[in-house]
């Protein structure tokens, strides 16, 4: 993630760039960070923030509960002029 309004956009990382462990890690940091750090209104935020991803990794035949149908609209406005005013973007993708 980049807080420059004009970044360059370099593609999704290649599979073959992303390890299992690597991604390991990140899951446990990101499970500390949500228990340790963030009330329950923020997470609920995070939440909105990662459900696309996440939904992207249950295959559509998955259990019902775990798909998500997200649309930009889901998106609090509160958070989302809050993202824009502070320039956050995500690189990469």
């Amino acid at each position: 993630m980049s807080d420059d309004p004009n970044p360059s956009a370099s593609g999704p990382l290649p599979d073959d760039e992303v390890t299992a462990e690597a991604a390991q890690r990140l899951l446990a940091k990101l499970r500390s960070f949500v228990a340790d750090e963030l009330d329950d209104e923020e997470r609920s935020l995070l939440a909105v923030l990662l459900a696309p991803g996440v939904s992207l990794a249950y295959p559509e035949d998955e259990v019902v509960g775990f798909a998500v149908d997200w649309r930009s609209n889901a998106l609090p406005d509160a958070l989302a002029v809050t993202l824009r005013e502070g320039g956050l973007r995500v690189e990469g993708l």
